[in-house]
């Protein structure tokens, strides 16, 4: 998720006045129940979807790898679900708190994936791709941004250690294509994929009781991270997510958002404009720290200055690159490498 919140605006409304307990669930509409997983640290949770079919469940998303995500699912298998066979597990995108517990879920219950392409290969490529591969992907990077070295080591080690998060991922699955439906908890939902935070993020939008699941594209309170990843170290994941306001603003203003961080709500286009509007504003933040050829390390630092002293270095390091990225492409700053690799940056 982004380093910084955002503000909810007042254009938004909140049908229920409270979410479920950690680790519990809420009926919020025919055949749909929301999941409330507990997840460590200030974003504290992670929403997941359970969809009540005539003769099981479907399973939208699956919470992390850890104990406490096991021992939920186990207490709903010993209740709510039990008696009836899980049918099917769609997961939205290939992030570890979305398809962390995969593959417990696939050994409990042997029910079959549902992913888009994309995100199918991402997750197996973090399963199977070694550890130094990855460290030195990484490493490519934040040198490049000019990361002092005695810093490098912790941003590394924590992409390093990937693999861990991750139960596992069957051989085989069901591609979720956009465009073509799927049902699932007696709905014929729309599928949409969308770009920026994930690759090929899926949204599924059920047409007759106007009810997006959002996944991470579109959040209650803050913004998806829209992340330059170590693998494409000049992409342009800013562009994508731009383009994913269109065609989301275009659903029907009654629909009801199931968002996987944050409170379910009325608002879309509100929401939409408000996210525009942050990461306009970000953009000209970055670039007026654009004096005297600073290296995207040294903008990050004044950019994120408190995420740029913790844990979440990497991730807003990341940040800052693809509004830099994109700032490049538009043609209102340019790069140039030094002689010892390092990227500076100018404006034109």
């Amino acid at each position: 998720m982004s380093v910084e919140n955002i503000a909810t605006p007042s254009a938004l409304s909140f049908p229920y006045p409270a979410p479920p307990h950690q680790g519990g669930t809420l009926q919020i509409a025919p055949g749909i129940h929301w999941l409330r997983m507990p997840l460590p640290g200030r974003l504290d949770h992670v929403n997941l979807w359970i969809l009540e079919e005539a003769d099981g469940w479907t399973l939208v998303d699956c919470g992390l790898n850890n104990q406490t995500t096991a021992s939920v699912w186990a207490a709903l298998f010993d209740g709510m679900l039990s008696g009836r066979p899980v049918k099917s597990i769609i997961v939205t995108h290939a992030h570890v708190d979305h398809v962390g517990y995969l593959g417990g879920l696939i050994e409990r219950t042997d029910a079959p994936l549902i992913m888009t392409i994309t995100e199918y290969l991402t997750v197996a490529l973090r399963m199977f791709e070694t550890p130094e591969r990855m460290a030195e992907q990484s490493l490519l990077t934040i040198s490049r941004c000019g990361t002092p070295p005695e810093e490098t080591e912790s941003m590394i080690a924590r992409r390093r250690d990937v693999r861990g998060t991750y139960s596992g991922i069957p051989p085989h699955y069901t591609r979720a294509i956009a465009g073509h439906p799927i049902v699932a908890g007696g709905r014929l939902w729309q599928v949409a994929t969308f770009g920026g935070h994930s690759p090929e993020m899926l949204t599924l939008f059920d047409p007759v009781d106007q009810i997006l699941i959002a996944g991470d594209q579109v959040l209650t309170q803050i913004t998806p991270s829209i992340n330059v990843s170590p693998t494409e170290p000049s992409g342009d994941p800013l562009s994508i997510f731009y383009e994913s306001f269109a065609p989301l603003k275009a659903l029907p203003a009654e629909t009801l958002v199931l968002p996987s961080h944050g409170m379910p709500f009325y608002g879309l286009q509100a929401r939409i404009d408000q996210i525009s509007d942050h990461h306009d504003q970000r953009l000209d933040k970055i670039l007026g720290f654009v004096e005297g050829d600073p290296t995207s390390y040294e903008i990050a630092l004044k950019t994120f200055e408190r995420a740029m002293a913790t844990t979440a270095a990497r991730q807003a390091l990341a940040e800052t690159l693809a509004h830099l990225h994109y700032l490049q492409k538009q043609g209102r700053v340019t790069s140039y490498e030094d002689a010892s690799g390092i990227v500076h940056y100018r404006r034109p």
